[in-house]
This record gives structure tokens, sequence and C-alpha cells, in this order.
């Protein structure tokens, strides 16, 4: 099967909303020029445990954590498939200081959520 189409994954009123960046990066490589330039970051069906091992993850939460601005917010999902129709997963925690301070689950939170909360820098 070849598609001939692309798709958008980014919501054409986020596109469009000057105030919002949607960015695409390997989140295992640090890039200095995003270091303290968000308010928050949403990490929707990317970082879990099927594509990323403990250590990938922990570099992965590393570089988020640099990116973030102090109070920043860090929001971590995925999609399932479940017979009755899809559910989403996930946590939402804040950048305090050198730490991630969890606020919130959906669903029945992150699959990285133990990770995130016990994260510290390397």
């Amino acid at each position: 099967m070849r598609l001939d189409t692309c798709i958008q994954l980014v919501h054409p009123l986020i596109r469009n909303e000057p105030a919002i960046t949607a960015m695409e990066f390997d989140c295992l490589v640090c890039e200095a020029t995003l270091v303290d330039r968000f308010l928050a970051v949403r990490a929707s069906n990317v970082l879990n445990r099927d594509y990323f091992t403990t250590p990938q993850l922990h570099a992965a939460v590393g570089n988020i954590h640099l990116y973030l601005r102090d109070g920043g917010c860090l929001l971590v999902s995925r999609n399932h498939d479940e017979p009755g129709g899809e559910t989403e997963n996930g946590s939402i925690w804040r950048k305090t200081g050198s730490r991630f301070v969890h606020l919130a689950d959906f669903g029945a939170g992150s699959e990285i959520k133990e990770m995130v909360d016990g994260w510290t820098p390397s």
C-alpha cells in the first residue's frame, strides 16, 4: 500500500496560532537553542517503553527539563485502542528547579510516570 497524501499531525488552529510553536525534533539529542525556551511541552504517543529504553527515556526527559522554563509544564500521554474506542492515558508535571512535580493524571496516567516522578539530573 502506498500513501500519496500528507497527514497533518498538527491541528490547523494550532498551526495558525502565533503564540504556539509546534516543533519536531530528536528528543535524544540536546539542542542548545531550545534551553529555557518553552512554557509547555506535550509529548503524545512518543515517550513510551515500546520506543525507548529506560536510559533513553531518562535522557529525553532530561532534555525536555532543560527546554522548559522554571514553572513550565510537561504533558506525556499515549493513546490506546480499546474495544469501545480509543482512550488516552497521561500525566502532567511542572518543572520546579531541578525536578518535576506531578500535578495530575488522566486516564490511567503515563506509563513513564514513576520515572518522571523520580527523575534527577545526571
